[in-house]
């Protein structure tokens, strides 16, 4: 089992973002029993960490989708 990575993640986000519904899709394309994908996910859009929880849940699907698109300008992957 490998672990989740911050590069796999923006790759799987902007596919993500890309769908008619980005909320609610873990961006880990259902492998969730990787190591980490959660903290990768929190940290990436700096989220105090969520057990339990999809960011848009968390903050809302305006705010969780507007920290990921920033973050992903931020961090070079768009």
């Amino acid at each position: 089992m490998s672990e989740y990575t911050e590069a796999e993640h923006a790759e799987n986000l902007l596919f993500i973002l890309s769908l008619a519904s980005p909320c609610q899709q873990c961006p880990d394309m259902g492998f969730i029993e990787r190591p980490n994908t959660c903290i990768v996910c929190h940290d990436f859009i700096s989220l105090k960490y969520h057990y339990n929880g999809c960011p848009c849940k968390i903050l809302g699907s305006h705010e969780s989708i507007k920290r990921t698109w920033l973050a992903l300008e931020e961090k070079g992957y768009i």
